[in-house]
């Protein structure tokens, strides 16, 4: 797949080719009205619980089951729209949505649907949503959301209007996508005993089990900041707490798993990860090569000397105790999309870093950045201060698994920086320790940085709206295993993007060590 031309804020991913833009697609009329979403339990069969005490249904997450007599009333989480792959399949949807009583139920829902509709070949939607009991509303066609915006989604129940609240706002453009308040449909008894974050299947036929579709090749979704409160205003995460249990889903209706779930993060944070359309032993999944990209002209991430740690990135740095020595640093994130009607001519770095803390970045990551208000994205890694671009792109909404390892035997780094979307790997460099360098690898950090423009210096941070990370790991020299949280062998600090007078970009708490997320401010200090 070719690099592609973004507009960023005004048309929709469904509509962009690679080089060149067409009319926005007006999505809201492709789809009839029916659910987006379905149950997570399909039918009438019980919920079926595997040996590693799994749930399996229609969705891949997490889900909080209050206790009984517990009633939940609000649910929430952010994340980054994944990039689907439609090469060679139409009538594939997902799902992508934070919900309240999907356990016994159809339930409240709020999120994005994403596919690919039947019949309409290199087409690609992607839409909010809204569904409670049979009934779903969907964005209109000019409220676009594009692969890579970060979104955050959230359903409520108010006691004193006896109505549920549905919103989904996309971070980058500042705009609701989805707000909308209803009853509790006639008939329903809205019983609100769970609260779930997931990705799941669309409603439609052809998928694993009558009613379903087949699963769209999303590669893998990003959420953080997920919480639940409940009826008494206690709130708390989807780990399991005094009112409710917690349990991790993935989609299996029988016939092989289709999408699974990584391990919960301090409760928030956690990541889903496509593996099937349909029925596994019947799908073989081809991903296009990727084209090599034009010279971009950009030269990422740079510290400007003298700067604080806490000042040129957002995210967080474990610092290795006096005496120890890093090896490994690792992360998953979403390849964001910008608005660059903000900062016409910013850039922005997400990666993975060894040794930044005194010395030059030995880095593995992305950038984005705008140029004539639309966007392009690239992989590439650096060490000793050069930094070396990809010769394969990534897309926006692209799921990327970035890594730094660095084996002191050999005196070398390794490089890997994976498009989980398009099954490909975009870097994978050995490289010696730079000549005259210790490779003093005394920190390694997850972060969002500056991109350096044409003259080398350091480009406005463009707005790309929030960012989430997941899976953040650390390993030391000894081959003791962590995460960025504090440990033995390090301490931990978060890190903002500050110049000195004003923040550009803060980051969230840090969720069981390995799930964060870093949101946006401003390009540049007022």
């Amino acid at each position: 797949m070719s690099i592609r031309f973004w507009l960023a804020g005004a048309v929709s991913a469904a509509a962009v080719t690679a080089g060149a833009a067409a009319a926005p697609v007006a999505t809201a009329a492709t789809h009839p009205a029916r659910p987006v979403a379905v149950p997570f339990s399909v039918g009438k069969s019980p919920l079926n619980r595997t040996p590693d005490a799994t749930l399996s249904g229609s969705w891949a997450g997490y889900m909080a089951v209050a206790h009984q007599g517990v009633k939940l009333r609000s649910a929430a989480a952010d994340f980054n729209v994944p990039n689907g792959n439609c090469e060679g399949r139409m009538g594939v949807g997902a799902v992508h949505a934070v919900g309240l009583d999907g356990y016994s139920s159809p339930g409240a829902l709020a999120g994005v649907d994403e596919g690919c509709p039947q019949g309409q070949a290199g087409l690609y939607e992607i839409q909010g949503f809204y569904q409670i009991g049979q009934e779903t509303g969907i964005s209109t066609s000019n409220m676009i959301v594009n692969p890579g915006d970060a979104l955050r989604a959230s359903v409520s129940y108010s006691t004193a209007t006896a109505k549920y609240t549905f919103t989904v706002t996309d971070i980058p453009l500042d705009e609701q996508v989805i707000d909308v308040s209803l009853p509790c449909p006639a008939g329903d008894a809205c019983a609100d005993n769970s609260a779930e974050v997931f990705s799941g299947l669309e409603a439609g036929s052809g998928g694993p089990t009558s009613g379903t579709g087949p699963l769209l090749d999303y590669g893998m979704a990003n959420f953080t900041g997920a919480a639940v409160t409940s009826f008494n205003g206690t709130k708390g995460t989807l780990a399991p707490g005094k009112l409710w249990s917690s349990d991790p889903l993935r989609i299996n209706l029988g016939h092989g798993t289709l999408a699974t779930t990584s391990p919960l993060t301090g409760g928030s944070a956690f990541a889903t990860v496509w593996q099937a359309a349909d029925r596994p032993a019947a799908v073989a999944t081809t991903h296009p090569a990727a084209a090599v990209p034009s010279a971009l002209g950009r030269l990422p991430l740079s510290r400007a000397p003298g700067k604080k740690i806490d000042g040129s990135v957002a995210g967080y740095v474990a610092v290795a105790d006096t005496g120890v020595q890093l090896r490994y640093a690792a992360a998953s994130f979403t390849v964001p999309s910008l608005n660059c009607l903000t900062e016409t001519d910013g850039g922005v770095v997400q990666g993975v870093a060894l040794g930044g803390d005194s010395a030059p970045y030995e880095l593995a990551g992305a950038e984005v950045y705008c140029s004539d208000h639309a966007y392009f994205a690239t992989g590439y890694y650096s060490i000793g201060g050069n930094n070396v671009p990809a010769l394969l792109s990534v897309n926006p909404g692209d799921a990327m698994q970035a890594s730094v390892y660095y084996n002191a035997t050999a005196q070398n780094f390794t490089f890997t920086l994976t498009d989980v979307t398009e099954g490909m790997t975009i870097i994978s460099a050995t490289v010696a320790c730079p000549t005259g360098s210790t490779c003093p690898l005394s920190s390694a950090e997850v972060i969002t940085g500056y991109a350096d423009n044409d003259a080398g210096s350091p480009a406005p941070l463009a707005d790309y709206g929030m960012e989430s990370f997941t899976g953040a790991a650390v390993t030391s020299r000894t081959g003791v295993r962590g995460t960025l949280a504090a440990g033995n062998l390090w301490s931990s600090a978060a890190e903002i993007i500050n110049p000195g007078t004003q923040t550009l970009a803060s980051v969230s708490a840090l969720a069981g060590g390995g799930g964060f997320a870093t949101t946006w401010h401003a390009g540049k200090a007022s």
